[in-house]
């Protein structure tokens, strides 16, 4: 979608940045987030990518969308989910409907 944009300012380049960290191609994530934070210096998000690029890469997350989710992640999701319905259920009212 972003390719059929003619327009390639700071936000398109911060944009593509987040899509190819996405795919786990470092390098040209870091080209795209590197012409953001040039395109606009004072943009906190452009330059803070940067910074995490320049750390690995590993713990940056743009627009929080966040890495894999691991075995563990899902499984806290769960128990988070339960916990929440057991509440609710105790309190008259039913948060998952069914599981």
């Amino acid at each position: 979608m972003l390719g059929g944009i003619s327009t390639h300012d700071a936000e398109w380049n911060y944009l593509m940045g987040s899509v190819y960290w996405r795919k786990n191609w470092m390098d040209e994530a870091a080209r795209y987030f590197r012409t953001a934070a040039t395109m606009d210096p004072g943009n906190v998000e452009y330059r803070n990518a940067v910074n995490y690029m320049n750390r690995g890469g590993q713990a940056y997350r743009p627009y929080n969308m966040g890495g894999q989710m691991t075995e563990s992640d899902a499984c806290s999701c769960c128990a988070q989910a339960y916990m929440a319905d057991c509440c609710c259920e105790m309190m008259g009212g039913d948060l998952i409907p069914c599981c």
